[in-house]
């Protein structure tokens, strides 16, 4: 071996050990669980489009207790602190757009190992005619749906992990995130910089904002609820055109959550479901396309469906707290541009609640299915009481519509031209 060998080589293997190094240190797409650093890698401002990536990994390879999963709702709003407070290691895998058949696939890969898990159930992603989103990558997860190893996840992990420390993509990612750590946070759709903590759960800083214009915080949440809702409006649109269609796919993303069921009743896992709540503005949608009918019918099949499972296992059905729908927290005032004293502490757009309700979930989480009679934020449906919820809502929500026709109309201009 020459001497020009001897030294190619070796720069080209200090270059590659100092490209691993700095994706490491910086991990910017929070896949290495390295130690945050203010000023160097606390923020994560490229690793929300890296979460397909990463959380299969996580899921398969982390040690956690307790197993939060769903959308990007319940990856904003759930707080794995919660359980890790009470000495309980916890993961949220919960993904962008993330739906049923991701909830199920994720649940089978570790059941053994889980002792909680907490299922988001969300009315959007089961009227969806595919199962997943097409950026879920199955290779990625070490068992196959068919529960037996997937003789492509090494291939699929060794080209992920050579991405995740040698692509050039890696390399500008953990330059942006060192050099944006301090600098002020001027995306107006958002409300500070990204953070994504330890434990798979994301939202945004506010103290990063640039806090100069005392409006600033406001007027961003009113883009946001604006932009959120204009995209829930076309998406819902869609579906509402052919109501059949609608129906046959809710039914095909049911049999996810049977899966669900099944696995859970197997591994003997405490699950609680949840449907989690949406702004007033989101409902209303719903309502004025006609889909309405098709969430209440969606509701009782996923009650009819736990209950007849349970009776099967000779089980107790696992509890699902409906925190959906017209409840206090849900028909909340929106924010309003130019009045910082509006902006909502309940939720971050139209379909994200905050924190804050979060807590308030898990608290009710903790609980067992025993409902006080004035309460709908977070009643726990049975076979014997949805139909009573339902009228309640109902109520509630032909009382919203009656106390709110101008906020309605500036939202809905034209009913009929949704």
């Amino acid at each position: 071996m020459t001497k020009f060998t001897v030294y190619f080589t070796g720069a080209f293997l200090a270059i590659l050990t100092l490209l691993a190094v700095s994706s490491i240190v910086i991990d910017p797409y929070a896949m290495f669980g390295t130690a945050r650093v203010e000023g160097l890698n606390k923020y994560k401002l490229t690793a929300i489009n890296y979460m397909r990536v990463v959380k299969p990994y996580h899921v398969g390879f982390r040690d956690y207790d307790v197993l939060i999963t769903g959308s990007s709702r319940i990856g904003q709003g759930l707080d794995c602190r919660f359980y890790t407070e009470q000495g309980l290691d916890c993961y949220n895998s919960a993904l962008p757009g993330g739906g049923i058949y991701e909830a199920y696939r994720f649940l089978q890969q570790r059941p053994e190992s889980i002792s909680k898990a907490i299922i988001s159930l969300e009315f959007f992603v089961f009227l969806r005619e595919n199962l997943a989103q097409p950026e879920f990558e199955e290779r990625r997860l070490m068992l196959g749906a068919d529960g037996s190893w997937s003789p492509q996840f090494v291939t699929q992990s060794i080209n992920d992990l050579y991405g995740l420390l040698f692509a050039s993509q890696t390399l500008r990612s953990s330059k942006s995130t060192w050099k944006r750590q301090n600098a002020p946070f001027t995306n107006p759709r958002a409300d500070g910089m990204l953070y994504l903590d330890n434990w798979g759960g994301w939202n945004f800083d506010p103290s990063t904002l640039d806090s100069s214009r005392p409006n600033v915080r406001v007027n961003r949440q009113v883009s946001r609820f604006k932009n959120v809702l204009d995209t829930m409006k076309a998406y819902h649109f869609t579906y509402s055109q052919d109501l059949d269609q609608a129906r046959a796919n809710m039914k095909r993303q049911l049999g996810s959550y049977r899966d669900i069921l099944e696995v859970a009743y197997q591994h003997d896992i405490q699950v609680k479901f949840v449907l989690p709540p949406s702004h007033a503005s989101y409902w209303m949608i719903i309502r004025y396309l006609g889909l309405y009918p098709v969430f209440e019918q969606w509701k009782k099949s996923l009650v009819r469906l736990n209950e007849k499972l349970a009776r099967h296992h000779a089980r107790e059905p696992y509890p699902i707290f409906d925190f959906s729908g017209a409840n206090n927290i849900n028909l909340s005032p929106p924010p309003v541009r130019g009045r910082p004293n509006t902006f909502s502490q309940l939720f971050n757009d139209t379909m994200h609640f905050s924190s804050q309700v979060g807590e308030e979930m898990l608290e009710r989480l903790s609980g067992e299915c025993v409902n006080k009679k004035t309460a709908l934020f977070g009643h726990c449906l049975t076979g014997n009481n949805i139909n009573r919820v339902m009228r309640r809502q109902e109520s509630r929500f032909k009382a919203y519509e009656k106390n709110n026709k101008k906020y309605l109309a500036s939202i809905f201009p034209a009913q009929g031209d949704i």
